[in-house]
């Protein structure tokens, strides 16, 4: 085997070890400076750590670079805008999306319920990137015009992930907005369970659009509203294909209310998997 393909590797893994101390510094420092740390604000720094290490995951995948150094600046330049738009997303689910519940003075409360909702929306967030990443980092050269072009494609790819994903949350409130926001306050394990897997498993869905989206390369008005258009169908498709399937699985009635919120969760996951599956 080639040995500069070791040198890429241990280039990628130096780079993506110094994105996630970033974060980390990041949370310790700027976000949540205090000499005692609540469990939601180190669950909190957690999930950020895991959302960066999924979305690093689009840029390093597939080749390298022509040069270590040209690998290095790829992955760090898009290492740095997704910390940036894992941190304003947390920010517009916060203010804008649920901001009845006040994620961030609960997780300054120590609401664990709370911090498993914030770390769920900033996976789902990643994992959307994570395919944005996978499709403006092909065939990217180190020159102001093609980075341009695929920051501005991955800004894209954030604004959709947003929208879908506040559309995705402000529907699921409208049918029980009490329901919910009384289990996040209260620390309901098993409804924070279930709305957490709701979103995540909505991003999944939301990732099948990129399959549309790469196929048009580098038409980036054409491939964003193609993104856009794919990504609404498949979220309909995934909010009615889980409501029908949690009616079906768990009959009317059922009285194993600790087991419900398992099983929609797997429902949500599981779907959330196999659509984009169907796209590819």
């Amino acid at each position: 085997m080639n040995p500069a393909y070791f040198q890429f590797i241990l280039i990628d893994l130096l780079a993506v070890l110094t994105l996630v101390l970033t974060m980390r510094w990041l949370n310790r420092t700027w976000l949540h400076n205090k000499t005692a740390r609540s469990g939601g604000i180190n669950i909190d720094s957690a999930a950020s750590m895991l959302a960066l290490a999924i979305a690093l995951s689009g840029v390093t995948a597939g080749e390298f670079s022509l040069t270590l150094w040209s690998e290095w600046v790829l992955v760090t330049s898009y290492g740095i805008f997704a910390i940036l738009f894992l941190r304003l997303g947390a920010i517009f689910l916060d203010k804008w999306v649920l901001p009845t519940l006040k994620l961030n003075d609960e997780l300054e409360g120590g609401n664990t319920s709370a911090a498993y909702l914030m770390g769920a929306h900033l996976i789902g967030t990643a994992i959307i990137l994570r395919a944005a990443m996978e499709w403006v980092a092909a065939d990217v050269n180190l020159n102001f015009q093609d980075m341009a072009l695929s920051f501005l494609a991955l800004f894209c790819g954030f604004v959709i992930s947003q929208i879908l994903l506040a559309f995705e949350a402000r529907i699921r409130l409208s049918m029980g907005q009490e329901r919910i926001v009384s289990a996040i306050t209260n620390g309901d394990q098993g409804q924070t369970l279930r709305a957490c897997a709701q979103h995540i498993g909505a991003a999944l869905a939301i990732t099948g659009g990129a399959h549309f989206a790469a196929s048009l390369e580098f038409e980036l008005t054409l491939s964003a509203l193609a993104w856009l258009l794919s990504s609404v169908l498949f979220l309909l498709a995934y909010m009615g294909l889980t409501s029908l399937s949690a009616r079906i699985i768990i009959a009317a009635g059922d009285e194993q209310a600790d087991a419900r919120p398992l099983i929609e969760s797997a429902i949500y996951l599981g779907w959330g998997l196999i659509l984009p599956a169907l796209a590819s």
